[in-house]
């Protein structure tokens, strides 16, 4: 079967997709995929928006294309459309929130409904070759996408994203009514549709949250404090992802060790470019930064009225519970509950179908399923 693309990066072609095709869209069955940059420029940001609706493939550019002058078609495309289908569209609904102020109102997510499956390989390039017997070309899928122009392999590797998605959902929709999963997969869909778009905002106390500080005494954390709001400026000003600019790791080791650091050469992780022209203001900071509020000791959760030996064996209990279901079931125990629930289990006081049903992630299908169990499991 043939398939056109119409590739939307001009007024002229923005008004024939307008024109002829977006009220097409409107109540209809549609995929979506976006490829957004994470790595390389300042902030995150959508750089194209694929759509496939029946035979036919649509490449938005918002790069090329005026700032906001493809807000309103995102919205109607969001709001509009029957049923939006994607695949592991976690970054792909908070990007749009971030960009466009809007996500997809009726969404469905392939990689959901092929867990719920146990399928063994769940991302879009294994379904589409088990199922159909295609094969993606995935080794551009680290590209620069803010690149223009783009050349035609990445537009083909974009294309390819949603154009095998309608009947790949129709598919993998049939086994799980048959397998009898779809109230959870129309859940986990709706929890992945509610997601908050990105933040935009440059949050100053980040590095408190960076992994080896533990070992930093109190003029460490005040350089690796100072380090933080400098390399976010550097890369505002470069517009390149400040995580381009000093490796989180490099920012630890330059803090540990002061301007010497800087004597002994140019240090790991940190651009010689970038030390060029950030040389006197690195040094600055380095031998008078900030001072900065000691670390805070991590919240510490109430402590259960059981001890820990009880607490301990409860876990064993529905590590046990999940390992033997997830066998039952084919899905992957991760999948199946999370660890983290599994020990908020443990830890309840009352142990009652209300307090089980306010635990965080613990979602409608769960309870309809292993309530039972886990009453059980908990009160012997």
């Amino acid at each position: 079967m043939s398939r056109t693309l119409l590739v939307v990066d001009d007024d002229k072609s923005l008004q024939l997709f307008c024109d002829r095709w977006l009220a097409a869209f409107d109540g209809a069955e549609m995929a979506l995929d976006i490829e957004e940059d994470r790595e390389y420029g300042y902030r995150a940001t959508v750089a194209l928006i694929q759509l496939s609706l029946d035979t036919h493939d649509f490449i938005l550019d918002p790069v090329l294309l005026r700032p906001g002058v493809l807000d309103p078609v995102v919205e109607a495309l969001c709001l509009t459309t029957g049923r939006m289908i994607m695949h592991g569209c976690n970054n792909d609904v908070t990007g749009l929130k971030r960009d466009f102020g809007v996500g997809p109102a009726s969404m469905v997510d392939t990689q959901v409904a092929a867990r719920f499956l146990g399928s063994q390989r769940f991302g879009l390039a294994g379904l589409l070759e088990d199922y159909f017997g295609i094969r993606l070309n995935k080794d551009v899928r680290r590209s620069n996408w803010r690149l223009r122009p783009l050349q035609h392999r990445l537009l083909e590797y974009a294309r390819e994203d949603t154009a095998h998605l309608v009947p790949l959902w129709r598919s993998l929709e049939a086994e799980c009514e048959a397998a009898g999963w779809m109230d959870a997969v129309h859940e986990e869909c709706q929890a992945l549709a509610d997601l908050r778009g990105d933040s935009l905002e440059f949050d100053p106390d980040g590095w408190r949250r960076l992994k080896g500080l533990k070992d930093l005494n109190r003029d460490a954390l005040a350089r690796l404090a100072a380090l933080w709001e400098w390399r976010d400026g550097v890369g505002a000003r470069m517009d390149r992802h400040p995580s381009r600019v000093m490796a989180p790791w490099a920012m630890i080791q330059l803090a540990e060790r002061g301007v010497d650091a800087l004597n002994r050469g140019i240090p790991q992780g940190l651009e010689p470019s970038i030390l060029v022209m950030e040389e006197d203001d690195l040094r600055d900071l380095l031998r008078h930064p900030p001072d900065v509020a000691p670390l805070e000791p991590p919240l510490r959760r109430d402590k259960p009225a059981l001890s820990s030996a009880a607490f301990q064996l409860r876990v064993e209990r529905l590590n046990l519970w999940r390992e033997t279901t997830a066998q039952a079931t084919g899905l992957e125990p991760g999948w199946l509950a999370p660890r983290t629930l599994l020990e908020n289990l443990a830890r309840l006081d009352e142990v009652t179908p209300d307090a089980i049903a306010r635990i965080d992630g613990v979602r409608t299908w769960r309870l309809n399923r292993y309530l039972d169990d886990w009453l059980r499991l908990l009160r012997t």
